[in-house]
Order: C-alpha cells, then structure tokens, then sequence
C-alpha cells in the first residue's frame, strides 16, 4: 500500500514532527546540561565551605591549646577566652549546617527542581561570605593572644 504523496502534506507532517521532537530532545539534553553544572559547581561549593569551616576549626584548636598553657590569673585573658568560646560554638553551628546544606542539595538534585537547586545554592554562597568573616575575627582573636603569650613570657623570663 503506497502512501499518497500528492501535495507532500503527509511528508512535511512527518518532518515536522521529528524536527519538534529532535528540538524537545536539544532543549532537554541542554536543561540537564545546565542542571548538572549547576549541581556540579554547588556541590564544589559545599566541599569548599566544609573545608573552610574544618580549616577554621582547626586553628581555633590551635588558639585554645595556647591559652590553655597561660596562667588563668593573667588578667585580661578572659574576654579572649570567652570570644574564642563563642567562636567555637559558631563554627560547630556552621558545621552542623553544612552537613544539612549537603543533604538538602543531594534533595535538590534527586527531584529535578531547577528552584530547589538554586535556593540550596544561594544559601550555600552566603554561608562562603560568612565564613570569610570568621576568618578575619580568628586572626584578631589569635593576635591578641600574641601579646598575652608576650607578657607571660616577660613575667616568666
């Protein structure tokens, strides 16, 4: 049984109809693409900010072995103590958020959702601009120690 081709409707129908579904399948394999390096690149992210805050974790162990070796008669030592204190608790905090955000974007990335992704990402880049602040303030903390150590070591040298 021949088909009738008499004005080519059926053979432009039948074009049509694979350039739409070749098209569906480019946008597809496109949105996935962009999907996957959106999951990629927050996912690189979070591994960023998990190192960031075991990095800082960390020194702040370091900073508390110090002032663990100094007097607890040294006057003026205990606001430094009590800095480092609220420091520590911030970044088991931050920690314990991390280990969330890494659940929540492997959600995201499970169900599809272009918005989940995105919102888990967004509050993974402002957890970054976080983590830089508390690097400063563990700079000034471990500073300040600097000139306690000095002063022991004066009064014991």
């Amino acid at each position: 049984m021949a088909l009738p081709l008499n004005d080519g409707g059926f053979m432009r129908s039948a074009f049509r109809s694979q350039v739409v579904i070749v098209s569906l399948w480019v946008a597809f394999a496109a949105a996935c693409q962009k999907t996957r390096s959106l999951d990629d690149s927050t996912k690189r992210s979070i591994d960023d900010v998990t190192a960031q805050v075991d990095k800082l974790q960390k020194a702040t162990s370091a900073i508390r072995a110090r002032i663990d070796v100094l007097p607890e008669s040294l006057s003026g030592l205990d606001p430094v103590r009590s800095k480092l204190s609220s420091i520590d608790e911030v970044l088991g905090v931050e920690a314990a958020r991390v280990k969330w955000l890494s659940r929540e974007i492997n959600a995201a990335v499970a169900s599809g959702s272009k918005q989940q992704i995105q919102s888990v990402s967004d509050t993974i880049r402002n957890s970054v601009e976080g983590i830089k602040g508390f690097a400063k303030v563990i700079t000034e903390v471990s500073e300040q120690l600097a000139s306690f150590e000095q002063r022991d070591a004066s009064d014991h040298g």
